[in-house]
């Protein structure tokens, strides 16, 4: 009867309206009590400190991986995120929207070592940023951003409001974890090269000035150098470096002919196959 008794009611254009308007305020008010809610509960999930961050972490470190835990923990918001985000039309849709895909903001390729390519999506930017704005310890994603800001070559000033937005950490708080990683990296050369390792050479040009003045007593808008690179040797053994062995065989040595660059059949077409499986993981 009292179901009845509703639709009926519903299904009236003044009912309807009625009904609706006493209870919006309720319904808001339950909305709210479930977002604090799952807001709390999802704390555990983006929770992290600027020492805990290590160039292992970075290296894997993907927005959707690490917010997708995040919207699954918070229904009611992410219902809420999407209804502000798409009309009722698009929602009813099962096409989808073909001219705007507010699921993909962008996607770009970082810079340095520490990102892979990623799909950064506009709802999980947004859960990041709620998730932050509501505890500075929930910054699984600021901390990388900011980290990706930083390797671009962005102000102090321009960090700061990025801060402010929810999209980073403080420029102070960037500068020391940029620290704490040189040395991390540091130490892991250092293991590295207390075992089997090789040593390389690359060139290096820095950029320091995108303007065309040049103020006095400034450094050189570019910088060239060099730095060196270390490699741990896979599957080596101690026996396998020794200097004296490597000298022996290096002074007995024949000189290199061209004919000991070209690769044999075998050679090609392992080196060819291996080619595939690289452009294939771009592409996918």
């Amino acid at each position: 009867m009292l179901q009845a008794l509703l639709n009926t009611i519903l299904n009236d254009e003044k009912g309807a309206v009625t009904m609706e308007d006493w209870m919006a305020p309720h319904a808001l008010d339950l909305v709210c009590k479930n977002i604090h809610r799952e807001m709390d509960a999802t704390k555990p999930l983006l929770k992290m400190s600027v020492g805990e961050i290590t160039p292992e972490f970075l290296s894997k470190w993907d927005i959707n991986t690490v917010m997708r835990p995040a919207e699954l923990a918070t229904p009611t918001l992410t219902r809420c995120i999407k209804a502000a985000t798409e009309s009722r039309k698009l929602q009813d849709s099962t096409k989808g929207s073909k001219s705007r895909n507010r699921e993909t903001v962008r996607n770009f390729e970082t810079y340095h070592f520490y990102l892979s390519l990623v799909y950064l999506k506009g709802r999980h930017l947004l859960h990041a940023q709620l998730h932050y704005y509501r505890s500075f310890h929930s910054c699984k994603c600021q901390i990388v951003l900011g980290l990706f800001f930083w390797s671009c070559g962005c102000s102090k000033d321009a960090m700061n409001v990025l801060h402010h937005a929810g999209l980073s950490l403080s420029y102070a708080s960037i500068a020391t974890m940029v620290t704490t990683l040189a040395d991390r990296s540091i130490e892991e050369a250092r293991l590295v090269g207390s075992g089997p390792h090789a040593l390389t050479y690359d060139n290096i040009n820095l950029s320091t000035s995108i303007f065309v003045e040049q103020g006095p007593n400034m450094a050189s808008k570019v910088q060239s150098g060099t730095f060196a690179v270390i490699y741990e040797l896979c599957n080596a053994k101690a026996e396998n470096v020794k200097i004296e062995p490597l000298i022996h065989n290096l002074t007995n040595a024949s000189l290199l002919e061209l004919s000991d660059l070209r690769l044999s059949h075998a050679a090609r077409t392992s080196y060819f196959q291996q080619m595939l499986i690289n452009i294939m993981k771009i592409l996918f």
